[in-house]
């Protein structure tokens, strides 16, 4: 009882986490984006690993946190343990809403997320510039011109400012 609201939890009490995932790539993968493909092996590994084996209402935070351990354990890059989270956070997010698990909590909204490595800063060097820049120029010189700006030859840090070109319609 929350609040001195009784709340069923007999769903949540006698579901596994392998048999909510089972649900979730049956009902819920096939109406996202895309083929699935990804999310479905994402819920085959959750279905892998001891969590799957609990009651749902008995999963919390430390369950994830001992999960991401596992997976960064396995070699797994961060932005692929954020999207096995994201999954499992969607997952209980529906189970709350629409599978009658209204007690339940996200135990991934209580875990911290690895950080994501910085990202790339790489510049040409000798002659990885030229070359396509000539092969360009041989087709089409406005070709040319358009990988020139693409490769930040011709554009200045804070070029795309509002005030100096339109970034969106509203800027105009």
């Amino acid at each position: 009882m929350v609040h001195g609201v009784w709340r069923d939890r007999s769903e949540a009490e006698s579901t596994t986490l392998k048999e909510c995932l089972e649900r979730y790539a049956q009902d819920i993968i096939p109406t996202k984006n895309g083929d699935g493909r990804r999310e479905r092996g994402f819920a085959r590994q959750w279905q892998a690993r001891p969590t799957a084996c609990r009651f749902m209402a008995s999963i919390v935070g430390q369950d994830v946190s001992a999960s991401i351990k596992e997976m960064e354990s396995e070699g797994k890059a961060a932005n692929t343990i954020r999207l096995h989270l994201a999954l499992l956070s969607h997952l209980f997010e529906v189970a709350h809403k629409e599978w009658r698990m209204a007690s339940l909590i996200n135990p991934v909204e209580l875990v911290r997320k690895p950080k994501l490595p910085q990202g790339r800063d790489r510049r040409l060097v000798d002659d990885e510039e030229s070359r396509p820049l000539s092969a360009c120029q041989s087709i089409n010189p406005e070709l040319a011109s358009i990988v020139r700006f693409a490769c930040g030859r011709e554009s200045t840090p804070g070029m795309f400012r509002a005030g100096h070109i339109p970034v969106t319609v509203t800027d105009q």
